[in-house]
């Protein structure tokens, strides 16, 4: 296991990185993006990874490669069991193991080699399942996985424990994923609007329609 977890991470984290690149708008990464859906394609292990497609499909629709992101995204729906949990996980970008990846917030035991002695030494780690806060965040870019997106973010919820999602990587994961699950499917139940003021003068003011879907967006050039 440990040899795999090895191999696999400097994948994971490329993923991650520039998943997290593209994100934050970042262009010009077609080399990385390519070397990483090469990737899905090639290794059976990440074929079957839930981490790894999730960033992979993630990247692909913010970086308007929808027809890839789908067929990606679509996969990743095929590994999701009923109740919501995604199972499959090998690693993460912070080293977690285990089935606690699949969302599943508990403790358990990783075995790691001991160079020293040549032995084993026992860690015991309590991490969130990064993989489903992914993957929600991957089906939440196209309307045709909702009802994945849904299936996932109910799990995930019903994992909160005294306010937290295990890890804390886990935990700013499963929180991305709730706000923007909430921003997407928000919907106002009548129309209205909203004024931004500052010292009585009005900044900026946006309309709304009930039934209005995301974000609502302000001129950023009037209101700073």
């Amino acid at each position: 296991m440990l040899s795999l977890i090895l191999s696999n991470l400097s994948r994971q984290t490329n993923a991650y990185i520039v998943w997290s690149l593209v994100s934050a708008g970042e262009t010009g990464l077609d080399k990385e993006i390519k070397y990483l859906v090469k990737l899905s394609k090639e290794s059976d292990t990440f074929a079957k990874d839930p981490y790894f497609l999730g960033l992979v499909a993630a990247t692909l629709y913010q970086s308007g490669r929808r027809d890839e992101g789908k067929t990606i995204a679509t996969h990743l729906a095929s590994l999701q069991r009923e109740d919501g949990s995604i199972p499959g996980v090998t690693t993460s970008i912070t080293c977690s193991t285990g089935d606690s990846l699949n969302v599943e917030v508990r403790v358990f035991h990783c075995r790691v080699l001991d160079t020293t002695n040549h032995g084993f030494i026992v860690c015991v780690c309590c991490v969130l399942a990064q993989s489903s806060s992914i993957a929600v965040l991957a089906w939440l870019l196209d309307d045709e996985f909702a009802a994945n997106a849904r299936a996932g973010m109910d799990w995930i919820v019903a994992q909160c424990k005294n306010g937290r999602f295990g890890s804390t990587q886990g935990t700013v994961l499963a929180l991305k994923a709730i706000i923007a699950y909430d921003v997407k499917s928000a919907s106002p139940k009548a129309n209205g609007y909203i004024e931004v003021t500052l010292n009585g003068d009005t900044l900026d003011t946006v309309e709304f329609l009930a039934g209005t879907e995301g974000a609502l967006k302000f001129n950023t050039a009037k209101v700073g």
